[in-house]
């Protein structure tokens, strides 16, 4: 997502139809075609609705880690599930000393979520490595067990985990049947250890570099399929809860239209700042039956700007907007600044775009990118596929677009290796 008035950086002299002349390989379009076959498979480990949705250690997630441990294995990596439910999916250098490169996504997906969020960034590059011979780094590619907090209803709880970051917090957080996230890993079959075993070793790595899809229309209107994120913006999630015990139908100021009343300050708000935009997303409405006023509403909201003097100013104006509302009750579930893209590994990636496609395009992103997390402890960046909304499958990547994608991540470790120490 770019924000109005934000303006994407392309390197001079690019012509951005070259990105869609160049002919793919037979080998990475075969590739391609494989991957969008492993899309769909992975689709099928779904619990409940239509598109997909596996929550983070939940039993579609558990059965999906069976099925991507074969296909690692069948693909000649070596597989394992850590600490706290990521698979993790490696392959060695020839040089055993040799530092290595991450590459990742998340496995969990939204309620109803479309096939290629998150698992194209695991998906990817384990078959842009499948064949590889002779590595100059060793690979490792990290399967997130919970990137988009539709479970724990906290952004990036994975990542932060990872990064070493409030662990504590993090083993409280319960999910709508009550569980916690401690609870939830133990049942899981994850045996969590002391909070300084989970951070990752920041001196094992080259870099981080994520790969995502771009849910919007940028990428499609300036005919590019694929881009670096150079900022992701700060994200800051509220829980809110209205209630209104003496509601009636026949007074208007029942807690839904409380509800409704902030998101129309919301709106009022965004329409005046151009760094600023807010989703909110999840609701639940009680007793939400036909003929009763909604006596409470829960609801979340994200705000997000990439500009940390824009967040911290809408932060204490909602605040002071939410105290101000009888009934209202509301706690700030997750908060986490703007962070630059690592500069050294972002240029090596617009290299290896550019020996495949003659093109270097930055932008901000607006996503809930675990590189907001992960930045604090290792080099980390963004890639990012052009994707096209489906009626039916949600955001959906091409497979043209996905053999050029194959081909910019097989120059990577190479270039990675020169500044191998």
């Amino acid at each position: 997502m770019v924000f109005p008035g934000d303006r994407a950086s392309t390197s001079s002299g690019i012509n951005k139809d070259s990105l869609t002349n160049k002919r793919s390989s037979a080998d990475d379009l075969a590739l391609a075609k494989e991957l969008t076959s492993l899309i769909e498979q992975a689709a099928g480990y779904s619990d409940v609705g239509e598109g997909v949705t596996r929550l983070g250690l939940s039993r579609a997630h558990r059965h999906f880690l069976d099925w991507l441990q074969k296909l690692s294995s069948d693909c000649g990596y070596e597989f394992s599930i850590d600490h706290s439910g990521n698979a993790r999916i490696k392959k060695y250098a020839v040089k055993a000393s040799a530092g290595t490169l991450l590459f990742g996504g998340h496995q969990d997906s939204a309620i109803n979520g479309c096939r290629h969020a998150g698992i194209l960034g695991v998906l990817l590059p384990l078959l842009a490595f499948k064949n590889a011979q002779s590595l100059p780094v060793h690979i490792e590619i990290i399967a997130l067990a919970d990137g988009l907090g539709a479970r724990f209803n906290s952004t990036l709880l994975s990542a932060s985990v990872l990064a070493g970051n409030d662990i504590a917090s993090s083993f409280k957080r319960i999910d709508d049947a009550g569980i916690s996230y401690s609870n939830a890993l133990k049942n899981f079959g994850c045996n969590p250890p002391r909070p300084d075993k989970w951070v990752l070793a920041k001196d094992r790595y080259l870099g981080f570099i994520e790969i995502d899809i771009e849910q919007h229309s940028m990428l499609q209107n300036m005919n590019l399929p694929v881009a670096l994120v150079g900022s992701i913006t700060g994200i800051e999630r509220f829980s809110i809860t209205v209630s209104h015990s003496t509601a009636n139908s026949a007074s208007r100021q029942d807690a839904l239209t409380a509800a409704a009343g902030v998101i129309a300050w919301l709106d009022q708000l965004c329409e005046g700042m151009a760094q600023l935009e807010y989703v909110a997303g999840k609701w639940e409405v009680k007793p939400n039956t036909v003929n009763i006023a909604p006596k409470s509403v829960s609801m979340t909201v994200e705000l997000r700007s990439p500009n940390p003097g824009v967040q911290a100013q809408v932060r204490q104006g909602f605040e002071e907007h939410l105290n101000a509302i009888p009934g209202l009750a509301y706690e700030c579930v997750y908060s986490n600044q703007g962070v630059d893209c690592d500069q050294a590994l972002t240029d090596k990636v617009g290299s290896a775009i550019a020996e495949v496609a003659d093109a270097h395009h930055i932008l901000f992103s607006a996503g809930a990118h675990a590189c907001l997390e992960l930045a604090s402890v290792l080099p980390s960046t963004v890639l990012l596929l052009r994707a096209r909304e489906d009626e039916l499958c949600g955001w959906q990547v091409d497979e043209q677009d996905c053999a050029m994608s194959l081909a910019i991540l097989k120059k990577i470790p190479q270039l990675c290796a020169n500044d191998d120490r």
